[in-house]
């Protein structure tokens, strides 16, 4: 796949067109670029992952000043993820929240089953009650028979849009309760909180924009800080 592909692939994506900052490492070189994708260029036979940055403005900054000493609480350190079904995942959080397997986004039918493994995702691989679930989907709504089932049936259909791209063990269920497996993905907002290399300079103020539910995090990643190299 060529850059210019790559672009075309992300406008018929619906992605803004107008993106923050996004580089693409290719050979040591730097590139613009909008999207994210893990593959070979058949022109030059070169790796190149494109990283989004933010889908955002980016907030003023004051000129000049120091980063403070790192207050940052790390997640349970991990190595390379493990492949999902021999799918390569990769989870974007920062600016708005999408799921791309093998470099391409999902196109998921439901609103609710994205919002909900979004939700999944922030919760850092805790497993997620059923009445938990219900006051963030559905915040004004009681837990009540009615809720469990619909909630039911949003869990039926992440999991067959997941089934449909070959990640569906992603996610882990046990006695009604969900979870995401950390270690079949890879995410923007997990190398953050864990201090990978690079990923500080990914969260520029913007976490989860699709769910008002993602300030309560913002507000938490907007507290981390670097030390500054």
């Amino acid at each position: 796949m060529t850059f210019r592909e790559v672009l075309e692939a992300v406008a018929d994506a619906g992605m803004p067109a107008s993106l923050d900052t996004m580089v693409l490492s290719c050979d040591g070189k730097k590139k613009p670029v909008r999207g994210w994708i893990g593959k070979k260029d058949p022109e030059t036979d070169a790796e190149y992952k494109a990283i989004f940055f933010s889908l955002e403005p980016e907030r003023d900054k004051d000129s000049g000043s120091d980063k403070p000493a790192s207050s940052k609480p790390s997640l349970a350190p991990r190595g390379a993820p493990e492949k999902a079904a021999g799918k390569e995942v990769y989870i974007r959080t920062f600016g708005y929240f999408d799921v791309f397997v093998d470099g391409e986004p999902i196109a998921f039918k439901s609103y609710k089953a994205k919002e909900f493994l979004a939700l999944l995702v922030d919760r850092r691989g805790g497993y997620v009650a059923a009445r938990e679930a219900i006051s963030y989907l559905w915040e004004d709504e009681a837990a009540d028979e009615k809720t469990m089932s619909r909630l039911r049936k949003v869990a039926m259909r992440l999991r067959e849009e997941l089934k449909s791209y070959g990640i569906e063990d992603i996610i882990v269920s046990v006695q009604g309760k969900r979870r995401i497996d950390m270690s079949k993905v890879s995410c923007d907002f997990y190398d953050f909180m864990n201090g990978v290399p690079g990923s500080e300079s990914l969260y520029r103020g913007f976490y989860m924009t699709n769910y008002s539910w993602g300030e309560m995090t913002a507000a938490e990643l907007d507290g981390i800080s670097y030390d500054e190299e």
